[in-house]
């Protein structure tokens, strides 16, 4: 039997499920177009003491999770598209659909050292940017980090937050920081935690502590300090100058040891023919003392932003600190925080609620160009929907 969702939407195969909500493939008879539909999963059989409270938080945080998504626009992070509620009144919201996608640690399962740092790096920009707008993720996990042909997106935003709301335990135990276990809020850190988590995954095949059982993980993660000594180095000065070389063969060497890094026991030297000057630096940064600082069991012994994180993995594997694309800087200008026009939503939000209320009315908004028209209506866009208001968009021709 086909199932439509909102009269738009027919449902096909679900794709993930979760402790709030499931998601499902689902065609847009509207547009035609394939997307990914979120839906709070229903109680079935009988309902115990919370179950019912719990649907209905399930519902706050479903309405949440859009209105967050809503407000972000980065290349790394999924994009929502619409809001509704089905026959049953309950809400459901549709995102881009990745096609096939992988975890972050399948994706980087038999994958090169230099491609696993190009995949944290780039989950690395998603957290800068949320951070930048004050939002926690909590629950930064393999499965929440989703890859397609090496590009990766953020999703599930269920359990974000402000940084200032961020109070209570949440997140996935086996991602979680020390101190959230210990009653401190989330923050940059915990996210940053998390990242060090699935770093030290993808750079060493397994999990850094004893994940057996429940017990194990939480005496682990409270007392124990991970295994620094399992994450390879393969960024040796002798082999990484010779990746871009002229020379056919050394070139091919050093491809061979950033691939193969985990399996080789000593690293072979190349022979340099032709030397650089000898260069003064500072202590040499290496993936294991990222990892490590990551892990640390002190939030202040962390980095203290995302993209510390990436200047260290970029200097630690010779390459250059990736400038923002066209498309990253551009998110930072379509999903700016709103602000300064207050006032003109307040007045709006009003008159929806009346016109929800049955006194329908008529607004013009006018003003010269630039001075913050589409974006005004584009936050009001999200509360109706979210209102559960019918919201119709034409464009001239």
């Amino acid at each position: 039997m086909t199932t439509f969702i909102g009269s738009r939407y027919r449902l096909h195969e679900q794709l993930g499920t979760g402790g709030m909500g499931a998601v499902y493939r689902a065609t847009d008879r509207l547009t035609g177009t394939t997307v990914a539909l979120k839906r709070v999963l229903t109680p079935t059989g009988d309902l115990t003491f919370n179950s019912a409270s719990d649907f209905d938080d399930h519902r706050v945080a479903l309405a949440s999770e859009f209105q967050t998504l809503a407000s972000l626009r980065h290349p790394h992070i999924i994009s929502v598209l619409d809001y509704g509620f089905d026959a049953a009144a309950q809400p459901f919201f549709t995102m881009t659909l990745l096609e096939e996608p992988q975890t972050l640690i399948h994706a980087a399962h038999d994958q090169s050292i230099q491609h696993k740092i190009t995949l944290l790096i780039q989950t690395l920009q998603a957290l800068a940017y949320l951070h930048r707008r004050g939002i926690i993720h909590r629950d930064l996990k393999p499965a929440n980090v989703l890859v397609t042909e090496g590009h990766v997106r953020v999703v599930d935003f269920g359990l974000s937050i402000g940084r200032d709301e961020a109070r209570g335990i949440a997140g996935t135990l086996a991602y979680m920081a020390p101190e959230i276990l210990e009653g401190d809020p989330a923050s940059e850190a915990s996210d940053l935690y998390a990242v060090g988590v699935m770093a030290y995954e993808m750079l060493v095949g397994r999990h850094p502590y004893d994940i057996s059982s429940a017990g194990n993980l939480l005496q682990d993660l409270l007392s124990t300090e991970p295994d620094l000594s399992a994450i390879p180095d393969p960024f040796n000065p002798n082999i990484t100058k010779h990746f871009h070389s002229d020379d056919p063969a050394a070139a091919e060497l050093a491809t061979v040891v950033l691939t193969h890094a985990p399996l080789l026991v000593e690293i072979p030297e190349i022979e340099d023919k032709h030397p650089s000057p000898t260069v003064v630096s500072g202590p040499k940064i290496t993936l294991a003392g990222i990892v490590g600082k990551l892990l640390a069991k002190r939030p202040a012994d962390r980095f203290a932003t995302a993209h510390e994180v990436i200047e260290a993995l970029c200097a630690a594997s010779g390459q250059a600190v990736p400038p923002e694309s066209a498309a990253t800087r551009e998110s930072f200008l379509q999903a700016a925080t709103f602000v300064g026009r207050e006032a003109e939503l307040n007045t709006l939000l009003h008159a929806l609620d009346q016109s929800l209320d049955g006194q329908a009315g008529f607004w013009l908004i006018g003003g010269e160009s630039g001075v913050g028209k589409s974006r005004l209506l584009a936050e009001l866009r999200t509360r109706a929907l979210v209102r559960g208001a019918l919201v119709l968009h034409g464009k001239m021709t």
